[in-house]
């Protein structure tokens, strides 16, 4: 009976899938993230790949980098930001979405790359077409967790 509710749970995931894999995972470095990163595909309402790399400008060391599936992806979120936590302190910020499978794989220095990988979506307004605040959501989560 049980074996029959798994297979049924499994059936009803499945179908509620898209065709669409994105890298699906958070960490301190690109590499650590891939590594670890969860295959299975994005939900159904999920048609867009985001990555977030949060990183020291000076040194390029990364402290951070999330990627996941979303079912939008805002045109202003594209490229990066400067975050500054204090007069001597700071952050870069990169943020890219793409639509094809496994097309996070990278996390972005600047903001031509995050432009570049965002290419397909772009073109087509109609894939990132509500505003979202996930910058805003995103950096407290960052400085709880790694300070």
């Amino acid at each position: 009976m049980l074996a029959i509710e798994l297979v049924a749970i499994l059936a009803a995931l499945r179908s509620a899938s898209s065709s669409l894999t994105c890298f699906t995972c958070s960490s301190s470095s690109n590499e650590a993230c891939n590594r670890k990163a969860i295959d299975q595909p994005c939900m159904l309402q999920n048609a867009v790949c985001m990555t977030t790399h949060t990183f020291m400008p000076d040194s390029l060391q990364s402290v951070s980098v999330e990627k996941k599936c979303v079912s939008q992806c805002n045109a202003s979120l594209i490229g990066c930001h400067l975050f500054n936590q204090s007069p001597s302190f700071f952050y870069k910020i990169c943020t890219y979405c793409c639509d094809k499978n496994y097309c996070n794989l990278n996390a972005t220095l600047d903001s031509n790359e995050s432009m570049a990988h965002s290419r397909s979506l772009l073109s087509s307004s109609a894939s990132y077409n509500q505003p979202t605040n996930y910058f805003l959501f995103t950096l407290p989560f960052i400085f709880s967790t790694y300070f």
